[in-house]
């Protein structure tokens, strides 16, 4: 395979690594911290009925109970361990995973876009899961173009 190819590849792998590792951070820090009560009373109502449990949320949409980006960052190191040259299966476990992440991105794109769904936000405003959805589609893309070129 060539060799700027395997570079471009890896240099998005560790941009993307490095994304959805830093959301996958704040999104633990947010809901790990409990979330500040905003009523003293025990009760909400006059009908006397218990204060809800104060809820903790994250950052990211939950996918099965489980925080997208969590999901983002497995499929990320499991496409570079895919890379690895030598690793057995690899094109398989890259390919797996990086059009696994790639359709959750393009939901939640699609998703952001329609409105029945949102994306946490980059620092621009700029939903995350464009940038997912141009990582994964590069990804793919290049990936793509490498093995043909290697045959």
């Amino acid at each position: 395979m060539n060799l700027t190819l395997n570079l471009l590849i890896a240099i998005l792998l560790l941009f993307g690594l490095y994304g959805a590792g830093n959301l996958s951070l704040a999104d633990y820090r947010k809901s790990a911290s409990p979330a500040p009560s905003t009523s003293t009373a025990p009760f909400d109502s006059a009908l006397g009925e218990p204060a809800a449990a104060p809820t903790t949320s994250g950052l990211c949409p939950k996918l099965g109970g489980i925080p997208a980006c969590y999901i983002i960052l497995i499929c990320f190191l499991m496409a570079a361990v895919g890379h690895v040259p030598g690793m057995p299966k690899g094109n398989l476990i890259y390919f797996i995973f990086t059009g696994f992440a790639a359709s959750i991105a393009l939901y939640g794109t699609v998703g952001e876009l329609a409105g029945f769904a949102e994306c946490p936000k980059g620092s621009s405003g700029t939903p995350m899961c464009f940038y997912s959805l141009a990582i994964f589609g590069s990804l793919i893309s290049v990936k793509v173009f490498a093995v043909l070129q290697a045959e």
